[in-house]
Parts: C-alpha cells; structure tokens; sequence
C-alpha cells in the first residue's frame, strides 16, 4: 500500500525547477534598479525584525487573491527568500506562484541569514 501511494504522489505531482539566485546576483538586480518583487515568504511570526529593504510579505498559504492582489502582473520578476538554507519555505513560494502562472521567479536560497552574514543592510519590521 505504502508503495501505491508514493508511485501515485509521484505520478501526480508536479515538479518545477526553480532558478536560484546568489547573493551577489540579488545586490546587482537591486543597485540597478531593476523593477523586480522582492518575497519574504516566512509567516508574519517568523519574522526576526529585519527584511530585505523593500521586501513584502508574501507568505506561502495566502490566497491566490492575496497573492495576486500583492503582485497583479504575472510578467513580475519575483524574487523569494525566507531565513535560511535551511528554511523550505520559499521555494514552496515560488512553486506556487509558477502554478499560479508567474514566469519570472527566483529563488534566493541564503534567505535573510545570508542577507546579513554578507553585511547587506536590512529594513527592520514590527512584528
């Protein structure tokens, strides 16, 4: 049975490959001011009082209304990150918004960890 279920999730499932960004890819697309969403996709309580300046809280489990509400044009070019390597988060985000139709989605990786450990600057945020 157990084998059944996971050839049925498999078979069902949809993977997306999601293309990642570095840090230093994420500074340069800022400093040229390029028009671009940067996603903080950790809940409201997971934050820790910083975010990426500019960053807007587009946490996984919103609705598609919310969502698109937040981010109108499908063509946005999006870039998703949450705490950490460790933090799954953000790429769910940016699976979903590639179901959701969005064609111009990334992925950063490091999350607000890296942010920092790179000496970026951060926009603190009430929680």
């Amino acid at each position: 049975m157990r084998y059944l279920l996971a050839s049925f999730l498999a078979a069902t499932s949809l993977v997306f490959s999601v293309e990642q960004i570095t840090t230093v890819e994420l500074c340069q697309l800022i400093s040229s001011k390029t028009d671009l969403v940067i996603a903080d996709a950790r809940a409201k309580k997971f934050y820790t009082g910083y975010i990426i300046p500019g960053a807007v809280c587009l946490y996984h489990r919103m609705s598609d209304e919310q969502i698109t509400t937040i981010v109108p044009s499908k063509d946005s070019l999006i870039v998703a990150y949450c705490s950490s390597l460790h933090c799954p988060v953000s790429h769910w985000l940016c699976e979903r918004l590639i179901r959701m139709g969005y064609n111009r989605v990334l992925h950063y990786p490091a999350g607000i960890e890296g942010w920092i450990a790179a000496g970026n600057p951060v926009q603190e945020v009430k929680k």
